[in-house]
């Protein structure tokens, strides 16, 4: 869809907090207005206002030295006792789960905001990085959660539950700048709240992609496990719907209960990131390590270790198992550009 038609069907600005509690809102304001002030800057550029480099430096720049505080604030909220105590709490949590994807894809966002038609495949390479090297390190959390009390109590939690969306949302997002480095011209960014949160539910979306020498959009909408209903909720002139199980293969056996022998075909999200890493060369230099974590209060030195950490773990929780990240890849691509341009 034309750029122009597709943004039409989204407000320039959106209430976050509407039926959330006030510890809630406190704790989180700063994230969502940073992720208010990125989908008013996508918003204006898919209504066509020229882009300029110097508004889109400011915007990354400001962002990149609020990042910790921003990071630290959503830590925060997640241990809020009242953050369980409604839905609309979890789902103003859940709605600001684009910082983690947002910090790893600065260089993407300058880009589109510069009005560049070209995104450098080392930039997408090292968004790439970033976020699967987190997700694998999520991953080992989550395996040892497993191990420790079950596939069937883990994913009853409300945590869980999250958890595996926001894993798998990332997963999506590796797969998906695949395509970027194959078409250059096609960014994928993580939605901002505008774009994720709109009041029209059906076209709602955690990811956009872009053709940014044509002026077409598209939305991506993940789920961890999509259900019929799921599928039929979106509006596919905006949005499609990726399922963690079936577009991205994340599936393993594992144990319902602990310590017994059954088991069952699980969702497992990480398994993207973790053959991502395997993939990957060891390329990353101390010079390139600066790019990535560049938010974060650590050396060069300390990125490589996380990185290298990451890449161990990776072979620990996957071994030989068949890459998944190139089928995923395809399978989106295949669908994405389909509708991107009807």
């Amino acid at each position: 869809m034309r750029s122009k038609r597709f943004v039409d069907a989204y407000p320039e600005t959106v209430q976050p907090f509407v039926g959330a509690s006030p510890e809630i809102r406190n704790a989180l304001q700063p994230a969502a207005d940073w992720s208010l002030h990125f989908g008013a800057e996508l918003h204006a550029l898919l209504a066509g206002e020229t882009p300029t480099t110097e508004r889109a430096t400011k915007l990354v720049q400001g962002y990149t030295r609020a990042l910790n505080a921003l990071m630290h604030s959503l830590q925060t909220a997640e241990t809020l006792d009242t953050v369980v105590e409604t839905d609309e709490n979890w789902r103003v949590l859940q709605s600001l789960g684009f910082h983690s994807l947002a910090a790893a894809s600065l260089g993407i966002w300058h880009s589109v905001l510069s009005g560049n038609t070209h995104i450098h495949r080392d930039v997408v390479h090292e968004a790439q990085m970033q976020v699967a090297v987190r997700t694998v390190h999520e991953m080992k959390e989550r395996t040892d959660a497993v191990n420790t009390i079950g596939y069937s109590a883990y994913i009853a939690g409300e945590e869980g539950r999250r958890t595996d969306g926001e894993m798998t949302e990332a997963d999506t997002y590796v797969a998906a700048l695949g395509i970027t480095k194959k078409y250059p011209h096609i960014a994928i960014l993580p939605a901002p709240l505008q774009f994720e949160s709109s009041n029209s539910h059906q076209k709602n979306m955690d990811l956009i992609a872009l053709d940014l020498r044509e002026d077409h959009a598209y939305g991506i909408q993940v789920k961890t496990q999509a259900t019929d209903g799921d599928t039929a909720r979106y509006d596919p002139r905006y949005v499609m719907v990726v399922d963690g199980r079936i577009d991205l293969d994340n599936v393993k056996r594992a144990r319902r209960v602990p310590n017994k022998s059954m088991e069952i075909q699980a969702s497992w999200p990480g398994l993207i990131s973790a053959h991502f890493l395997q993939e990957s060369p060891r390329t990353t230099t101390k010079k390139r390590a600066s790019n990535l974590f560049a938010h974060d209060k650590v050396t060069a030195i300390q990125v490589l270790q996380r990185s290298n950490q990451a890449r161990y773990l990776a072979g620990q929780l996957v071994g030989q198992t068949k890459s998944r990240t190139h089928d995923a890849t395809m399978r989106i691509e295949d669908r994405l550009l389909y509708h991107l341009y009807i």
